[in-house]
């Protein structure tokens, strides 16, 4: 009997075939590592909500297909790192709860890593991602970014009012003026992405073919974000500097309209090389904004004068 074991580590082994179902009774892991073998076929989807003590699940560099478990880090509470790297897994379930660091509100390090798998779109479970502190999804299949927060007639919904205690998961409807280029072609209405703690965001390898606006503008949902890399990702546009990486729209306390906040200022590490697609980058204007920057035209890291 196994049910009192807290650390499974199986890594780099010469593990093959499907997972047993067994492990799932191993309800008291803390840690568990099948990472760098042979092991293939699909995860049920309830998998990780047995593990209710399970603070790091290592699944990477396997054959794993089909869709991600569902996580609720309401059931798992002391859950801060996912990797899932190197498997075939084409969707993600379902995220419930928000991470709260053994009971501290402000450390924030859910970790999670879906590398070089086969994901097609950008997870629509990724939307609301409080507590979360790196995302990374490059070098999977994704051709497009959602259009999230935007109306044709240039006005963005703040659909999470997190000025406001007390409703920091609550849809407001309220509507405040915004003025981004992309607007002006497809969108749909949708509240935008609630992503207050991410501070890394990878998408590298991943064909978009989106504008460097439509980018940009939701990465200006993370205000915390400190590293985003976008590198070969067929972007196209001119990154756009200054109020990019100032100024975002928020309700208001008292829900009487919108003020604007910074954003994006605690970017240091940008990434955009190799996209072909990029024009009339002025490095050194983006490298004030961004202290670290690399790229696709100057090909090389830039530092502001």
């Amino acid at each position: 009997n196994c049910s009192r074991l807290l650390y499974l580590d199986l890594s780099n082994n010469s593990l093959f075939g499907a997972l047993p179902s067994s492990i799932a009774a191993l309800t008291s892991l803390r840690t568990i590592r099948v990472n760098d073998n042979s092991l293939s076929g699909s995860l049920d989807s309830s998998l990780f909500l047995r593990w209710q003590q399970v603070q790091e699940i290592d699944f990477g560099g396997n054959a794993f297909e089909g869709r991600v478990p569902d996580v609720d880090l309401e059931v798992s509470r002391q859950l801060a790192k996912i990797d899932l790297h190197g498997n075939f897994f084409n969707g993600l379930g379902t995220i419930q709860g928000s991470y709260s660091g053994n009971g501290a509100s402000d450390d924030a390090s859910m970790e999670l890593y879906l590398d070089n798998n086969k994901l097609t779109k950008f997870p629509s479970s990724l939307k609301r991602l409080k507590g979360f502190s790196a995302v990374s999804l490059r070098d999977n299949n994704i051709t497009s970014l959602p259009l999230w927060g935007v109306y044709q007639n240039d006005t963005a919904f703040l659909g999470y009012a997190s000025t406001v205690p007390g409703k920091e998961n609550q849809p407001t409807g309220m509507v405040c003026p915004w003025n981004l280029p992309f607007m002006h072609s497809r969108s749909q209405d949708s509240p935008p992405p609630h992503w207050p703690d991410l501070r890394l965001l990878d998408l590298s390898g991943n064909s978009l073919g989106v504008s460097m606006e439509h980018l940009l503008s939701l990465a200006m949902h993370a205000p915390s974000l400190v590293t985003l890399r976008c590198s070969g990702c067929n972007l196209m546009g001119r990154p756009p500097t200054g109020k990019w990486f100032k100024w975002r729209l928020v309700e208001r306390p008292d829900g009487s309209g919108c003020n604007t906040r910074p954003a994006l200022n605690l970017l240091l590490h940008v990434d955009f090389s190799n996209n072909a697609g990029i024009r009339d980058c002025d490095i050194v204007e983006l490298a004030s904004e961004a202290p670290k920057v690399k790229c696709s035209r100057c090909r090389r890291f830039a530092t502001p004068p």
